[in-house]
């Protein structure tokens, strides 16, 4: 028997939607059920597309599933009992079509944070695995009305307690769920207030209608626990403002704002999201290092591609000049800085590895922190005793081994690693990776590029892009055809196509709507003694402005109606560089894709090759 977890109601409304008829479709009665009593009743995206928004929701938040056990599956059924999500004792979810409904009298775009907070509060309770609730539930579903209130009455005040402590934990956990992966709790909590709706859906009316079966003051009590529930979650959806800000500064590569927004949302709700974000800042400054270096002349291994983002701008080894003496403590300097770095990066990683043991993304990045360090010996301990030992081997793991190879000194054999790395890319397609099929395909050619290089086979260089750019243009990788083609020109100007209206933000005031008039929420949090305040203008714009009205970050409500640029949400995700050229870099994170267009200002945010959203910013020297 599975526990209905129908949200923001508690205990009582758990119970209503089993008070269907026989002949309805309602959650069995007999704890022994499990998927297979529902399969003959699920629907698929062939059978209905509001069903493909629903699974694509539920993978998008699987990006943040830690546990060592089996991810759980979604199944969307038909049922008469109204709308409803429910966890099997299987590890299933159940979603009931009506449910889908529901959130899509939002409209489809908003449709998508709505059910993003329902799935999540389902993930939520599987993750704190709420076995109470599932020994109550098959047998309180199995009995008549007044057998289920005589139950009641026999709960003591400390399991109901409980219960609505879980109930109340899952609605936190499921919003803080949704944002880290790129969804917006305000969607659920703004408007004509969701929660009410839902509400209202869930009890089908029988509340205040003299049915005898539902008890008024149930029905009362369950409604105040909605309403305190809402307020609880302001104040979560409040502070999710510093991630969504954090993650902003982050990709805009406002490193250390990154790290102090980050770091203050965490204290709150540390997460392994959290703590790999805050190591990625690290990486990325180390790397600004390792570019240096590289332009300076003063690297001495190969100067290698290291996948965490796609940067555009091709980096052209250099020679700093001057006297040897100087180039050596300069070279000693930057990398004592660039080694001090990573190991502030590895630090947040290996608490991101303690919060989240079983995901493999930590550790991935923790090597690439060694790798990047030129410590093969650490390299391999993390790649070959924990990664692989854990998660087994796959192509991005391969291809670490083949870097840390070459920094080794067995150039040919890692040239040759490289080599059976592309070629099998070119012979059998993208392999399965935790790495975006994007990112993987172009480090693979560019560290082959690099070794080839290094081996004095540098000509050979121009035929490796052309098939690059070759295959992604048969294959409509818009990004990754102009990233090939930016290496065969890589003097013909990154953004040669940008000369349109669009121009960078010089000035705090381009962040407003035109229209100074028009209504705003005004909402105010504090972060380190520093009054912030969340402006949420009508049009979507929202600002965060700090002391003296200084704008500190400024994004577009992925729900709302396109405004300021030529964009909508839901355009495909060449649309933005039809617009606006080539992007300076790409990132991946756990809340999306990212196309990041430096000379704008500009952040265009992607899902399954959609856009759902974008931001703007400033420069960090620009105050």
């Amino acid at each position: 028997m599975l526990m209905l977890r129908l949200l923001f109601l508690g205990w009582c409304s758990l119970l209503l939607p089993m008070a269907g008829t026989a002949a309805n479709i309602v959650p069995p009665d007999d704890p022994r059920q499990s998927i297979t009593y529902w399969k003959p009743h699920s629907l698929s995206p062939d059978q209905d597309a509001d069903v493909g928004l629903a699974l694509t929701v539920f993978d998008n938040l699987l990006r943040s599933w830690d546990d060592a056990r089996v991810a759980p599956n979604l199944f969307v059924v038909t049922s008469d009992a109204g709308p409803w999500a429910a966890s099997l004792a299987d590890g299933n979810i159940l979603l009931s079509k009506s449910a889908i409904d529901i959130c899509l009298r939002y409209g489809r775009d908003k449709a998508a944070h709505l059910l993003a907070f329902v799935l999540a509060h389902e993930l939520a309770h599987q993750r704190a695995d709420d076995l109470w609730h599932h020994k109550f539930f098959r047998l309180a579903g199995a009995q008549t009305p007044q057998v289920q209130r005589q139950m009641l009455r026999g709960l003591s005040a400390d399991d109901m307690v409980d219960l609505e402590r879980r109930e109340a934990q899952a609605d936190h956990d499921g919003l803080i769920m949704m944002a880290t992966v790129g969804y917006d709790p305000y969607q659920v909590l703004d408007g004509k207030d969701f929660f009410t709706v839902w509400a209202e859906s869930l009890w089908g009316g029988q509340c205040g209608d003299g049915n005898q079966g539902v008890p008024q003051q149930a029905c009362q009590q369950a409604q105040s626990r909605a309403t305190r529930a809402a307020v609880q979650l302001q104040k979560v959806a409040q502070q999710a403002t510093l991630y969504e800000m954090g993650i902003q500064q982050l990709i805009a590569g406002n490193l250390e704002m990154a790290r102090r927004y980050l770091r203050a949302f965490g204290r709150d709700y540390p997460s392994r999201e959290v703590y790999s974000s805050i190591g990625a800042s690290y990486f990325l400054e180390a790397l600004r290092l390792q570019q240096r270096m590289v332009e300076e002349g003063l690297l001495t291994q190969p100067a290698f591609f290291y996948p965490l983002l796609l940067d555009a701008h091709p980096v052209v080894p250099g020679d700093s000049g001057g006297k040897r003496g100087n180039r050596q403590q300069l070279r000693r300097q930057l990398s004592e800085q660039r080694g001090a770095l990573l190991r502030k990066a590895v630090d947040a990683y290996e608490k991101a590895q303690q919060l989240a043991p079983e995901h493999p993304g930590a550790y991935f990045m923790a090597a690439l922190c060694y790798l990047l360090d030129a410590n093969t010996y650490m390299t391999r301990g993390v790649l070959q005793g924990k990664y692989i030992s854990r998660f087994g081997k796959d192509a991005a793991i391969d291809m670490l081994l083949a870097m840390t190879g070459a920094l080794e000194g067995d150039m040919a054999q890692a040239l040759r690693a490289q080599e059976r790395i592309v070629k099998a890319i070119e012979d059998q397609g993208y392999p399965k990776t935790m790495l975006p099929r994007t990112l993987y395909a172009y480090t693979a050619y560019y560290n082959l590029a690099v070794l080839l290089d290094t081996a004095g086979r540098g000509k050979e260089k121009s035929t490796l892009w052309q098939r690059l750019a070759q295959r992604s243009q048969r294959a409509g990788d818009s990004v990754l055809f102009r990233l090939a083609l930016a290496q065969l020109q890589p003097a013909s100007g990154q953004h040669a196509d940008l000369g349109n209206e669009y121009t960078a933000f010089e000035d705090t005031d381009d962040f407003f709507p035109q229209d100074k008039t028009m209504p705003v929420i005004q909402q105010e949090f504090w972060l380190e003694g520093e009054q912030l305040v969340l402006k949420r203008f009508l049009n979507g714009t929202r600002v965060v402005t700090g002391p003296g009205g200084r704008v500190l970050a400024t994004w577009h409500d992925p729900g709302a109606p396109g405004t300021g640029l030529p964009l909508a949400i839901g355009d495909r995700d060449d649309r933005p560089l039809k617009l606006f050229g080539m992007p300076r870099r790409q990132m991946h994170l756990t809340s999306g894709e990212y196309l990041v267009f430096e000379q704008l200002g500009l952040v265009i945010q992607l899902d399954n090759g959609r856009v759902t959203g974008w931001f703007r910013y400033l420069k960090e020297d620009a105050g």
